[in-house]
Order: C-alpha cells, then sequence, then structure tokens
C-alpha cells in the first residue's frame, strides 16, 4: 500500500498526509493466497493490478519473483521502467510472467520533468528491449496534453513507439483531477482554466469515427516552456496518434 513516488499527475502524494510509508506485503503471504486461489478454484493465471507490480527495490523484488515461481502460476502486471534490469526481467520471466505494463507517459524528457516523473526516455527504451528478450509482452502506457509539450510532440511519441516496437500502446489523454499537484497549483504547470464537470474525464476513448473526446482544461498561451498547444492542437494529435496505433495493430481499441 501506498507509493514512494510523487508524480505531480497522480492523487497518490496527496495522500502521504495520512500515511506516509509505504507497505509491503510478504513474499510467504503471496505464495499461500496463489497457492490458494489454484487449489480452491483452479485459477492458472493471474493479473497484478498494483501499479508497481514488482517492487523497486531489487532486494524486495528478487523474494517476490520467487515466490510468485515457487507457485507455477502464469501471471501480468505493471512495473517502473527505471528499476528493471537483465537479472530482474530473466526472473519475472522465469516466475511465470508473461506481460507488463510500463507507465512512460511520454516520449518527452521536458514533460516527463515537468510532472515528475522520475525517469528518462532512455529508461523506458531500455527496459522494452530487457523485456522483449525475455519474450515478455510489453504494454506502454503513454498520455498526450502533459505539461511541457511541443508542438513536434506526435513525430516524438511515434518516433519512440517505433524505435521501441511494443505489443501494445495505452493512449490516453491528460486529465486534471483533484488532489494531484497539478489541480492545486495550475499555475506551475501553464494551466489557466480547469473544467470540473467530472463526467467529462476520461482517461481512453475509442469512438472517433462519430466523436471526438474533450479536455477538462486548458493551459494559457505562454507557458514556463513556452507557447502551449491548444486543446484543439492537443486533440487532434491524440487522435491522429490513435488512429496510427490502429493502424499498425498496436491499439488495443
Amino acid at each position: 500500500r501506498g507509493c514512494p513516488y510523487s508524480c505531480s499527475f497522480c492523487a497518490m502524494p496527496s495522500m502521504k498526509k495520512f500515511d506516509r510509508g509505504t507497505r509491503y506485503r510478504t513474499p510467504e503471504l503471496i505464495r499461500n493466497e496463489i497457492e490458494y486461489l489454484q487449489r480452491e478454484y483452479g485459477i492458472g493465471g493471474i493479473n497484478l493490478l498494483d501499479e508497481i507490480g514488482i517492487p523497486p527495490s531489487k532486494a524486495k523484488a528478487i523474494p517476490y519473483l520467487e515466490a510468485i515461481a515457487s507457485t507455477g502460476i502464469m501471471w501480468r502486471g505493471q512495473t517502473r521502467v527505471d528499476t528493471m534490469t537483465s537479472e530482474l526481467a530473466k526472473l519475472a520471466r522465469e516466475s511465470g510472467c508473461v506481460a507488463l505494463g510500463l507507465g512512460v507517459e511520454s516520449a518527452s524528457q521536458t514533460c516527463l520533468n515537468a510532472i515528475n516523473k522520475k525517469i528518462k526516455v532512455e529508461d523506458a527504451k531500455r527496459t522494452i528491449r530487457l523485456l522483449k528478450e525475455q519474450g515478455i509482452e510489453t504494454r506502454v502506457y503513454m498520455i498526450l496534453g502533459l505539461p511541457g509539450e511541443t508542438k513536434d510532440i506526435v513525430k516524438q511519441t511515434w518516433d519512440f513507439i517505433t524505435e521501441t516496437d511494443p505489443e501494445l500502446v495505452y493512449l490516453s489523454l491528460f486529465a486534471v483531477r483533484p488532489g494531484t499537484e497539478v489541480y492545486n497549483d495550475p499555475e506551475k504547470f501553464g494551466i489557466g482554466k480547469i473544467e470540473t464537470d467530472w463526467a467529462k474525464t476520461m482517461h481512453l476513448f475509442g469512438r472517433y469515427e462519430f466523436e471526438k473526446p474533450t479536455l477538462t482544461f486548458e493551459y494559457k498561451e505562454t507557458t514556463p516552456w513556452g507557447r502551449a498547444l491548444t486543446p484543439e492542437e492537443i486533440i487532434g494529435n491524440y487522435v491522429e496518434l490513435q488512429a496510427r496505433l490502429r493502424e499498425h495493430q498496436m491499439s488495443h481499441i
């Protein structure tokens, strides 16, 4: 429970005022629960829904993966791109891992720095390569409309995708949500307007032959990184990239 990171677009950091620690379950408990599911329900595979399914600490990750491996289960999950090593990738595959989702967020280092993601674009490229070497399917999560985007964001994003060649790309539009640093301090991120009709918020949309998504915010014309993209430009970039992903059979929708 908890998260050791403080990404500006996530509400988790605001929860640290209630509990600053990050709590881990023991490898023994994980093994016991998997064996229970196998014994009582005949489960052959599981999906770990934690956003960081492999602990960022190598010392913690190894016994976790060994515990899962001892059950013979097949599994998929998510992990960070800055903590993966060749050893952990190999252990993950040997533990039964068939797919991992990666929170890359953006192909722009400027954007990653702006949202305090604490990763490098090269980290993502390296991790995708390590997972592919082990035959683990890579599923990349990316966001368009983040602070720091420039007019060439479509090219940057597509260049990253074609170079790394992940199996799936989950592309979403940036949404400003209560509890996040972006919501609490929009001036810092060049945001001049935030809509509070939360029914319009979305991560993923798939009906673009008939309608287009809307943004819940708008950047100021001049921002800390220069001229910001308009809502129309951001949505247009998103729709274009979704079309490319579908064309190359890399989209989940």
